[in-house]
């Protein structure tokens, strides 16, 4: 079996494991009419202990049983664990859609935008802490390069995300969309993280009047909001994020019923556009 074919045989048996708590039988009758099993042959116990020894190994997981002998992959409290379990979802789901690509007319999926050619960059640059160049295209502006010390990435609604300072707005941490990269290269100029740096900790909270808050009770504009302060009037709304463009937007969207409270660099920057766009209707 090539390296490639054998790749997506462990993907086939993450994704089964993933399903879990699942019997062995029960892995075995998928096997069975699995487009992964060439020779549609039954799927021995050896061969079933094998490979779930071989993928504890391989993605760093732990396949434990529970009390009716069901296999389940059990969650760990690794440092890394939010991010291996991303990981290992989105090789699964890639593995599932080429595995079944007959089906294509049947599984409707979003496409990623891109400049996720440039992530392996960024991400050896973080891992040695070395400046970056970025040629940066914007919607409202003429392409302009920076340097940039890359502090963390991230993705958000399908889009991926660098976060850090730039030579163009020193001392602030900024967001650039991989999207819009024209160009990445490494420099040999190290940067230092600032002290106490956590993009998930990176707070914004935005005061929504009254009639505003049901719709962020119901539809939430990410996974870390939280009402940490409510009143007849408004309720206050706090999020663990950088911001990027489209929060940005749902913010503005909601015109006058929301306001940015803190951090205060992020305040400034809806005050520069909200004066800039009083500027042009008043004209």
């Amino acid at each position: 079996m090539t390296s490639g074919k054998l790749l997506k045989k462990y993907f086939w048996f993450l994704r089964a494991f993933q399903s879990g708590p699942i019997s062995r039988q029960e892995i075995s009758r998928r096997w069975l009419s699995s487009p992964m099993n060439d020779d549609k042959k039954a799927l021995a116990r050896s061969t079933f202990y094998h490979m779930k020894n071989e993928l504890e190994d391989l993605f760093d997981v732990s396949i434990a049983t529970n009390e009716k002998g069901e296999f389940y992959i059990e969650q760990s409290f690794k440092e890394n664990e939010e991010f291996r379990k991303w990981l290992l979802n989105s090789l699964a789901v890639e593995s599932s859609l080429e595995d079944y690509a007959n089906m294509h007319g049947r599984i409707m999926y979003e496409t990623i935008p891109g400049g996720v050619q440039y992530l392996q960059t960024v991400v050896d640059a973080m891992q040695l802490c070395y400046r970056i160049i970025i040629r940066y295209g914007s919607f409202v502006h003429e392409p302009r390069e920076f340097i940039f010390a890359p502090y963390a990435v991230r993705i958000y609604k399908q889009r991926w995300y660098a976060i850090g300072e730039s030579s163009d707005h020193p001392g602030e941490i900024r967001t650039y969309a991989f999207d819009r990269f024209m160009q990445v290269s490494t420099t040999n100029s190290t940067y230092e993280i600032p002290e106490g740096f956590d993009v998930k900790k990176y707070d914004i909270v935005v005061r929504v009047a009254r009639k505003g808050v049901s719709y962020l009770r119901t539809l939430p504009l990410h996974k870390s909001q939280q009402e940490i302060n409510t009143t007849p009037e408004y309720s206050d709304f706090q999020f663990h994020l950088a911001p990027n463009f489209e929060f940005m937007q749902e913010i503005l969207g909601r015109g006058d019923e929301a306001e940015v409270l803190s951090p205060e660099s992020i305040r400034t920057k809806f005050a520069d556009i909200i004066a800039n766009l009083h500027a042009k209707y008043t004209k």
